[in-house]
């Protein structure tokens, strides 16, 4: 009797598109431009608003809100700009009222679109959509408010693809943002003016969406996160599929100390996910290694190996250890 043998099991190589690389922030003069209207034009008075209609939109656990504005009179300034309330943020009390404004100039527009609360709404991070000469871009400029609705510092300039950052650390004395504006992008911590306290290398190879995703500590004082990082190419090696090139790189950063205080790369092709922190001096970390080579994974499920890390930062030496089991 012939029993019915099956097949073995076949791994079909699939075409990997080449990594995004990061994007290159906008020119100096372009910057200029949308610095100088958010800083002149897009913040105004609650009394500009006039008779609008009132939209809640975004609420925070201290009392703090933002409400839409509908039917806000057009202001046309002297100097071609045309602005229109647009986003009411109030405080947990009086007097703390801010109104964020749609911004016309020429072709270039801006328009309130995120609100970030800190915590209870101690402050808040107000970010705008950005049509320079016509067309969408990819950048989001933004202001920071004070509980009393007052800005604090210059803007900031971060990325639309970013869908997961600015986020506070506990307490609200910091953000971290994917700052947009350095030569290359890069995670930026800023106090609550707006000012940095340090920052680490941010990549989004792969994907357009595939940036960090940061976990602070419970103090909120420390901060850790992975990107992607290519591997070194091997001597006198033929470049592979890029997706079979691509390990992690794995950083805390001290915002209190203004420093980066752990920096390791991956040596084999692999992903680093940081899943939270057990307690102010150690962070969960889980490794995954692909079973197959990495250009021929056709999904994601069961398809990796996964290992449990712990990154030590208390007592030094920083070190990344197996977790126990």
């Amino acid at each position: 009797m012939v029993l019915p043998t099956a097949p073995p099991p076949r791994v079909v190589p699939i075409t990997v598109d080449t990594p995004t690389p990061p994007l290159a922030p906008p020119d100096p003069a372009s910057q200029a431009r949308v610095l100088a209207l958010i800083d002149h034009w897009a913040l105004g008075a609650a009394a500009t608003a006039g008779p609008a209609t009132q939209k809640p939109i975004s609420t925070a656990p201290g009392g703090a809100a933002a409400f839409q504005l509908q039917g806000a009179p057009v202001l046309t300034a002297t100097a071609g700009v045309r602005t229109v309330a647009a986003v009411l943020v109030t405080g947990p009390g009086p007097p703390a009222r801010q109104v964020i404004n749609v911004v016309a100039a020429g072709d270039d527009l801006l328009s309130p679109t995120r609100v970030v609360w800190a915590g209870n709404g101690a402050a808040a991070a107000i970010f705008f959509t950005w049509r320079l000469a016509g067309q969408a871009v990819d950048w989001q400029p933004g202001v920071l408010l004070d509980a009393q609705g007052a800005r604090r510092g210059a803007p900031l300039l971060t990325l639309g693809a970013a869908e997961d950052l600015p986020v506070w650390a506990p307490g609200g004395q910091y953000l971290a943002y994917l700052d947009a504006g350095a030569a290359g992008p890069r995670l930026a911590i800023v106090d609550g003016r707006g000012a940095l306290r340090v920052a680490g290398p941010a990549t989004n190879y792969e994907c357009d969406r595939c940036w960090p995703d940061v976990h602070w500590a419970p103090a909120g004082d420390r901060l850790a996160y992975a990107t992607r990082q290519p591997l070194p190419p091997a001597p006198g090696g033929t470049p592979g599929a890029p997706r079979g090139q691509l390990t992690w790189r794995l950083l805390a950063l001290d915002a209190a100390a203004g420093q980066v205080v752990f920096d390791q790369q991956g040596q084999v092709v692999e992903e680093a996910h940081v899943l939270g922190w057990r307690d102010a001096g150690q962070a969960q970390v889980v490794l995954r290694r692909p079973l197959v080579p990495a250009d021929q994974i056709t999904g994601p499920a069961g398809r990796w190996a996964d290992t449990s890390y712990l990154l030590h930062l208390d007592p030094p030496p920083p070190r990344l250890e197996r977790a126990p089991p």
